[in-house]
């Protein structure tokens, strides 16, 4: 039988109710998968246990001034409705 056919998942045979096999190497069963997220300080309990409300925001958004953009639009060439 040739090699690539050993090597293709695709049309590698396998029992029924069972996994293809694996034609990967693997790493060692040691290895351990994913990122570390690292200690976080603040756990389930802080999180529950504590209350924050909710601040207003500050900044408001500034009216537009129409006469400013109009004058913009003209000096750029843009006269039509679009």
């Amino acid at each position: 039988m040739n090699s690539w056919r050993n090597n293709n998942i695709v049309i590698q045979r396998d029992a029924v109710g069972t996994a293809k096999p694996c034609l990967h190497q693997l790493p060692p069963m040691e290895f351990i998968y994913g990122k570390s997220a690292g200690y976080d300080a603040e756990g389930a309990k802080e999180v529950t246990m504590t209350w924050k409300f909710h601040d207003k925001t500050r900044m408001k958004r500034a009216r537009k001034d129409f006469r400013k953009l109009n004058k913009a639009c003209i000096m750029n060439g843009r006269t039509t409705s679009k």
